[in-house]
């Protein structure tokens, strides 16, 4: 410890072209102390504190918005708006299959058991849902790419991804998430009373999961009956 110090100490900082040693160094400037404002004309900064004599800098806070152009019509005015935000969208962080596929094989995600969104966030497959409704299943699976049987719980899924899925011999059920709900979902030991399942309120959630409840019963019968 005493050589480590030692060898410190001689060690030299090239700074701006000149040498100085550890040893020499010390704290002067380094804290800035602030101006006193407003103590007499003698100190330098009294009467108008160096805000000058008058003008809108020198009232109040004094701050200008970034936006002002001195009175004329601001740009972001000038310009014509185009399009609208949707606050009744959904918002979906896309899985793909062949990401899903690549997790299993390394032993990231597993198959045995059914993948919830919470494996698939914990897996980092998916980095966070905080600004996301759900994930959507998505297929973009290769003709190389090996697909094991899974069992998947997730919001959303295209069409494509279904028929994949299904082909590879697992299943996909939906399940409808508010935040709330989410977030128990995600990091259930932070909730020490459990809340219930979340059902969906707009229009648009509902007719879907009813719909695609519907779909799978139909796929799944219609499977077992093709095995018979």
């Amino acid at each position: 410890m005493l050589n480590l110090l030692g060898s410190l100490q001689k060690l030299s900082i090239g700074t701006r072209g000149y040498a100085t040693s550890i040893d020499k160094l010390s704290s002067f400037g380094v804290i800035n102390r602030s101006k006193k404002l407003g103590r007499g004309r003698s100190s330098g900064k009294g009467k108008t504190s160096g805000r000058g004599q008058n003008g809108q800098k020198s009232r109040g806070d004094g701050k200008i918005a970034p936006w002002f152009e001195g009175g004329q019509t601001p740009l972001t005015k000038r310009f014509p708006k185009r399009g609208f935000y949707n606050y009744n969208s959904n918002n979906f962080a896309p899985v793909p299959l062949s990401r899903l596929a690549h997790f299993i094989q390394q032993g990231r995600i597993d198959p045995s058991q059914t993948i919830t969104i919470r494996d698939i966030v914990r897996s980092n497959l998916v980095h966070g849902l905080s600004k996301q409704d759900g994930v959507k299943i998505l297929s973009d699976l290769k003709p190389t790419t090996q697909l094991p049987p899974v069992h998947i719980e997730a919001s959303r899924a295209s069409k494509s991804a279904i028929e994949a899925i299904e082909a590879a011999g697992g299943s996909i059920t939906f399940k409808y998430f508010n935040k709330l709900a989410m977030r128990q979902h995600l990091n259930p030991e932070k909730f020490r009373t459990p809340i219930k399942d979340a059902q969906p309120t707009k229009k648009s959630d509902i007719l879907f999961y009813q719909k695609v409840e519907k779909t799978m019963q139909d796929r799944a019968s219609k499977r077992k009956a093709d095995l018979e």
